[in-house]
């Protein structure tokens, strides 16, 4: 397991993203299945970073580990005004695919929520295959609400 702390600003995901793409290469995994995994983690810190609080220390922690046959990626962050809800987006619309693209992207996904923040995480497999299909909003996630320790 990879723990990082990184600064809530757009920055830190190529900061993230280079770690982890380090880090997976080094597990053997191919260019395929580490781009996922880096588009996934950007997604979630940006999500992070424009919906969500810096955690007390001015940072979101960010953790991943290779599990199975499952890159687990954890964004947390000291939660915002709403909890992280898939979207649908139209052609035209500017934001709002996020999760759209988590949710295609990665076996399961999902939202943990503390009384102190929330972490997004998903699990992108390790090999590849083709994306999910359907975008339907009640579909993928996992919510869990309760305290956990990071």
């Amino acid at each position: 397991m990879v723990l990082m702390h990184v600064r809530a600003e757009a920055a830190s995901a190529a900061v993230v993203r280079a770690g982890l793409t380090a880090d997976l290469a080094a597990h053997g995994l191919s260019a395929d299945a580490r781009n996922d995994a880096a588009l996934v983690a950007t997604e979630l810190i940006t999500n992070a970073i424009q919906h969500g609080r810096p955690l007390p220390t001015d940072e979101l922690a960010v953790e991943w580990s290779t599990e199975g046959e499952d890159v687990l990626i954890r964004v947390t962050d000291a939660g915002g005004s709403s909890h992280p809800t898939l979207m649908s987006s139209g052609p035209d619309d500017t934001s709002g695919r996020g999760l759209a693209i988590v949710h295609s992207l990665a076996s399961s996904w999902g939202v943990e929520i503390g009384s102190e923040q929330v972490t997004v995480w998903a699990r992108v497999p390790r090999s590849p295959s083709t994306m999910r299909p359907s975008i339907a909003p009640a579909e993928g996630a996992a919510v869990r609400r309760g305290r956990r320790a990071f």
